[in-house]
């Protein structure tokens, strides 16, 4: 009995143009959404602390960058500014988170914080950042 020989199966070349595709894809999301961070963030290095634990990254926050200068939301701010702008039409008093770098002297830092109560803030938040190999 003669089996005729099978001819080897010819593989399709396109699973290679799917696999560039998905790199490629990967590759933009990843370019995305590392632009989108903001510039503010990455100017301030805020104080270290002992605690541990996970948080994630502020969202509407109060930056304080080394010479004392507030941004809130993007923009240069002052302090009755933010108060304003948490407050909005209701009027009601909201959380607010602060990151302040680590070289601001502590009595800007005080400064800030009173000026925050004062007009009325409700709770306050210091954002830090948990130090490697303690």
């Amino acid at each position: 009995m003669h089996v005729p020989r099978s001819t080897p199966l010819k593989r399709n070349g396109d699973w290679v143009l799917q696999l560039i595709n998905i790199v490629f894809l990967c590759l933009l999301f990843f370019l995305v959404t590392g632009i989108i961070t903001s510039q503010q963030v990455q100017q301030i290095l805020p104080p270290a602390t002992a605690l541990t634990g996970a948080g994630g990254p502020p969202g509407d926050a109060i930056f304080v960058d080394s010479s004392g200068a507030l941004s809130f939301r993007g923009a240069p701010a002052t302090l009755q500014e933010v108060s304003t702008q948490l407050r909005g039409a209701t009027g009601d008093k909201h959380a607010v988170e602060i990151v302040a770098d680590r070289t601001l002297s502590a009595a800007r830092l005080v400064d800030v914080l009173s000026e925050l109560r004062r007009l009325g803030v409700g709770d306050i938040s210091l954002i830090t950042v948990t130090e490697r190999g303690r």
